[in-house]
């Protein structure tokens, strides 16, 4: 950077290390500690900086931060170098010039870790001021500033290597010459500019989604969409959908084709097995809108069973590589939330022609399995179908009658009613095979978001409750996808499986301690640890205070199942061969596997050779598939977490009976039992004594009074804080 001389010493000292730093923002304390300003000098120093700011000489880019002024030069060049080829900041005097790739993994307290491509490489601490512009995600070139000792690394980004963050969602902020966007995931610290031509009708206290379009640090960004203001109806929806880049509207050409192609026909019929005259229904919840699966099941005297799970025909209708089939890819699968469905296909197909609505005719593919007297598989066959569904039934309404005898169900579906109660025994042998072959059986409860239909206002959150429908359809759909997995496998053509690998040894160690310290005990060898080992420990759990507590502990300990060309068997499921076959209005890996499960079954040339042409497309469809449903996940979770807190904004001050879900050094989480909703009770609120955390046994005790607050406890808690930001709710115990 070059400049005129400077009128003091401390002024030449700034600009000579901004010059040498133009790529970072540092506060003014990390710029006193770098330049070894003293105490008694820093209101001074903090003044010059400001100055140095007004001057344009720096750029301080939001209160108390600053960077270097880049010459038009150095911006010109800047912009148009590739962000992978740009000339590095040269290494600080007298520190390692060691440089190392990695990606970027960002936290809310405005530090980071770059975690290394190599993986033989420790991750390496940023602190604040140093990411160098970088996103959360983004690949990054770090130089090591300070090697690994007792501490990590630490480091500083230099370059920008891949841009991973193309968006950002935030509140606009507008300036006297430009606009900023604070972004609204507080783990993302770098506040992008927005010049007054790309402010694009956005204005003072809007939320936007921006569109990056520089590396510079900040980045300049474009807005590109006006969310809303706060309050306004489905700005929460709007935030989600943008933050994790949602498919929107289907294009046009999208529709034409769905509605083109949206017909049944009597030539479809040909080569069907025909199934209408079988009883067949639907069972899912009462807000479902699409139906991919109906079952039927046939009863006989000597204690068989005949189970049909008929699943909807969709590759019938969306043709491999056609304008439908690379919307659906690219979406990868459905995201639900609480009122509203972004769905893989347009509704012509989901909600209509694919869907198995009641009394209609609809093409499937299906799986009939003869089971024993005891529940074990005796043979199967896989056919391409046509059914017509006698009822659209809901998980309640099921409950009602195979438990509950509701005698005005009885008499409504008493047609049906030996089936259902079929239906409920082979059910219950099923899932007492599967425990006994060590299937892993995690039972965690899902939130409700309770909405009034007339006000579209929020009302509570709720445990969704679980009963023997939901288990029963759970049976009869694992067993079929089990079923078509081997039959793909047994075959020579390439299919799409649903993989899970053993937990990490370190992982399920740390899990096992935990359990330990409750009372509960795993095999000492963590590479050797089964799945009956584990499901053996969560049935030791049911109904304890800990349950939920290590349920979710051994969840996070456990691989995440994925989509993979390659069949690695399933270690949760305790399977060697599993797939995804159930749901393909929903799941593209759904659809993939009925396109080949068909051209086996049917062995038609045609089909195979389809099949087989696509083999070397399906690892790398597994792979983004794997990619969309985490970022559905993920979507759901947070935009369930974000009402949950906007439920509680106005409840500040509210007392509420509750109990302890977790406890960890900084505090002690909590459940409320009225409502499904988690916060936490911070330590430094817990003012009364002065407690102990007990990492061994997971609980706090106090010094003085020696009271235990310990995992299931009943407390009652009063609302002390709703940061909606932040999606955080505090507790304060009362007694």
């Amino acid at each position: 950077m070059k400049h005129k001389k400077a009128e003091n010493p401390l002024v030449e000292l700034i600009l000579r290390f901004f010059s040498t730093h133009y790529q970072h923002s540092y506060t003014s304390k990390q710029l006193a500690k770098r330049l070894k300003i003293k105490k008694a000098e820093f209101k001074k120093f903090r003044r010059l900086l400001r100055e140095l700011g007004k001057q344009k000489k720096i750029y301080e880019m939001e209160e108390g931060i600053f960077q270097s002024q880049p010459s038009e030069e150095k911006r010109t060049r800047k912009n148009k170098e590739l962000s992978g080829r740009r000339v590095s900041a040269p290494a600080p005097r007298g520190k390692a010039s060691f440089e190392i790739e990695g990606v970027m993994q960002q936290y809310r307290g405005g530090f980071a870790f770059v975690v290394p491509t190599d993986k033989s490489k420790e991750d390496i601490f940023i602190p604040p001021g140093a990411i160098g512009g970088a996103f959360h995600g983004d690949r990054v070139m770090a130089r090591i500033i300070r090697p690994q000792g007792q501490r990590k690394a630490e480091g500083e980004v230099i370059r920008i290597l891949d841009r991973k963050t193309k968006n950002i969602v935030g509140v606009f902020e507008t300036g006297k010459s430009y606009g900023r966007v604070i972004p609204w995931d507080k783990k993302l610290q770098v506040i992008p500019v927005v010049s007054t031509k790309n402010f694009n009708g956005a204005t003072d206290g809007m939320m936007v989604e921006a569109e990056l379009v520089g590396d510079d640090n900040p980045p300049e960004a474009r807005i590109v969409s006006l969310l809303g203001f706060h309050g306004e109806p489905d700005l929460d929806a709007k935030i989600i959908i943008s933050k994790y880049q949602l498919p929107k509207k289907f294009p046009p050409e999208v529709i034409h084709e769905a509605d083109e192609v949206a017909v049944l026909r009597e030539v479809d019929y040909e080569g069907r097995k025909d199934f209408r005259q079988w009883h067949t229904v639907t069972i899912d919840g009462e807000k479902a809108r699409d139906f991919d699966d109906a079952i039927s099941i046939t009863p006989f005297k000597n204690g068989n069973y005949l189970l049909g799970v008929h699943i909807a025909d969709v590759a019938h209708y969306v043709r491999e590589q056609s304008v439908l089939d690379e919307e659906a890819l690219d979406r990868g699968n459905s995201v639900y939330f609480p009122d509203l469905v972004i769905p893989m296909l347009p509704e012509r197909l989901s909600n209509e022609i694919c869907s198995l609505n009641p009394q209609v005719d609809r093409l499937t593919m299906s799986v009939v399995m003869r089971f024993d007297s005891t529940g074990h598989l005796i043979d199967y066959h896989i056919y391409p179908s046509v059914i017509n569904s006698n009822e659209r039934m809901t998980y309640s309404a099921v409950k009602g009658i195979v438990e509950d005898h509701d005698p005005e169900l009885l008499r409504r579906y008493a047609s049906l009613v030996d089936s259902f109660l079929s239906m409920k025994k082979l059910a219950l042998l099923l899932m007492q095979n599967r425990r006994k072959r060590g299937s892993i059986d995690f039972d965690l409860p899902e939130p409700e978001i309770l909405i009034d239909l007339t006000t579209g206002r929020m009302t509570g959150v709720v445990k969704t409750e679980r009963n023997i429908a939901h288990r029963l359809i759970e049976e009869f759909m694992l067993i079929a996808n089990e079923v078509v997995a081997t039959h793909i496998s047994n075959s020579e053509l390439p299919g799409m499986y649903r993989v899970h690998e053993p937990p990490p040894p370190e992982k399920i160690s740390s899990f096992a301690a935990v359990a330990a310290s409750l009372g509960y005990h795993l095999p000492a060898d963590p590479t050797k640890i089964q799945p009956r080992d584990l499901q053996k420990l969560l049935s030791k759990i049911e109904g304890k205070p800990e349950e939920r507590f290590l349920n979710v502990l051994l969840l996070r300990s456990m691989a995440r199942a994925r989509y993979d060309a390659r069949n690695s068997g399933h270690f949760g499921l305790a399977l060697d061969s599993y797939t995804h076959f159930t749901s393909p209005i929903r799941r593209y890996p759904d659809l993939v596997v009925h396109r080949v499960l068909k051209a086996i079954v049917t062995n038609q040339k045609d089909a195979l050779q389809r099949v087989l042409k696509s083999g070397p497309r399906i690892p790398e469809n597994a792979e983004h598939c794997s990619i969309t449903e985490r970022r559905a996940d993920d979507a759901e979770r947070e935009f369930i977490q974000l009402k949950k807190v906007e439920f509680m904004r106005d409840k500040i001050g509210e007392v509420y009976d509750a109990y302890i879900s977790g406890v960890a050094p900084y505090g002690m989480f909590i459940e409320l039992k009225e409502f499904f909703i988690e916060g936490l009770v911070p330590l430094k609120y817990m003012d009364d004594d002065h407690y102990v955390y007990h990492e061994k046994k997971h609980f706090f005790k106090g010094k003085r009074t020696a009271k235990v607050y310990r995992l299931g406890d009943s407390v009652k808690v009063q609302v002390v804080r709703v940061d909606r930001d932040r999606r955080e709710i505090d507790f304060l115990l009362v007694e």
